[in-house]
């Protein structure tokens, strides 16, 4: 992918309880070059209402917006917290990139 014109990651998830909606269900690390490479962001993943759909956007910090064209993986990972899936995490449906011109090399 290419971060030059990258401000935003779209996600549309389900996963979790009315309870615990909003709060941060799991993390998505965006890594660069290998799936142990460069973290180069953090996306949380927050709880659905009732384990329904739940669209957000999620900046790129400026740090990575910059990175140009990269290699990247996605890592799923627990948050540790109490209450909190240590395993099936969440339903990812569907994930955009944001920003003007975005592009794969």
């Amino acid at each position: 992918l290419n971060f030059a014109n990258m401000t935003a990651v779209d996600l549309r998830v389900s996963g979790g309880s009315a309870a615990l909606a909003g709060t941060v269900r799991a993390n998505i690390e965006v890594r660069l070059g290998s799936p142990t490479g460069t973290l180069a962001a953090t996306l949380p993943v927050l709880n659905a209402p009732n384990g329904n759909y739940n669209t957000q956007r999620v900046a790129l910090p400026a740090s990575l917006t910059g990175a140009g064209a990269q290699q990247v993986y996605l890592v799923f990972r627990a948050t540790g917290a109490a209450g909190q899936p240590t395993g099936n995490l969440f339903n990812l449906n569907w994930m955009s990139f944001v920003g003007q011109g975005v592009t794969t090399p």
